[in-house]
């Protein structure tokens, strides 16, 4: 929440994204968690940490949030 903004959030950031219509940014959910696991992969500059790689949130969690964006309007 400190990073993105997003629809009933509260303190929302503006280092990145709105976190919205993400199937219209991103070709499959897939794809997204692969964002979510590594952004560096895709975008070296990026200031997104690699929550999977480092292991920040465990797979569990990657796959939960994956459900929970992917659903967002």
């Amino acid at each position: 929440m400190a990073c993105h903004a997003i629809e009933d959030g509260e303190s929302p950031g503006n280092i990145g994204p709105a976190l919205k219509a993400l199937p219209t940014r991103f070709k499959s959910k897939q794809q997204l968690r692969k964002q979510i696991w590594d952004a560096t992969r895709f975008n070296p500059e990026t200031s997104m940490p690699p929550l999977g790689e480092n292991k920040i949130i465990i797979e569990e969690e990657i796959d939960q949030v994956v459900d929970y964006l992917w659903g967002l309007k």
